[in-house]
């Protein structure tokens, strides 16, 4: 590479000016929602660190106890987190994330769909343990993400 080369520095275009602007605003994002999902899921770690949610040293969430404001808090941190985020940033991604996303959830939705009503007639067969709320909750997120991560992974 001769001396010119290395000096010469192109000015970025427009369309490269919005990538950038782009993948920051996304960075930024994600990082305000890991802190929010940090300090939301912290406030639950504290209450379970002092005893008041475990059984058999397993955390239990019906054994979670909190006081009215803190759950207030945290019930409308959780609705923010978990509906009112993905909502609004749908409309800041393109249409082939929204997509892959509403995908995702229909997938997530439809695991929640079949899952609860199969795991149910296994336990009434004595195969499982009776369904929890968690145990719903995490038929529905579980499936979502590996749709997600699926879909992504075709392309």
């Amino acid at each position: 590479m001769t001396a010119k080369a290395m000096t010469d520095r192109r000015e970025i275009g427009p369309g490269e000016r919005i990538s950038r602007q782009r993948e920051r605003y996304t960075r930024m994002v994600s990082i305000g929602c890991g802190v929010f999902g940090g300090v939301l899921g912290g406030v639950i770690g504290a209450a379970v660190a002092k005893g008041h949610a475990t059984t058999n040293g397993w955390f239990d969430p019906t054994k979670l106890t909190l006081s009215a404001p803190v759950a207030i808090l945290l019930a409308l941190g959780f609705i923010i987190g978990l509906v009112g985020l993905p909502l609004y940033m749908f409309g800041q991604v393109d249409e082939l994330k929204v997509r892959r996303n509403l995908e995702a959830m229909t997938a997530g939705l439809f695991a929640v769909l079949g899952g609860y009503p199969a795991w149910q007639l296994l336990a009434a067969g004595g195969l499982l343990p009776q369904p929890s709320p968690i145990g719903i909750f995490s038929l529905g997120y579980v499936g979502m993400i590996a749709a997600f991560v699926i879909g992504k992974l075709r392309g």
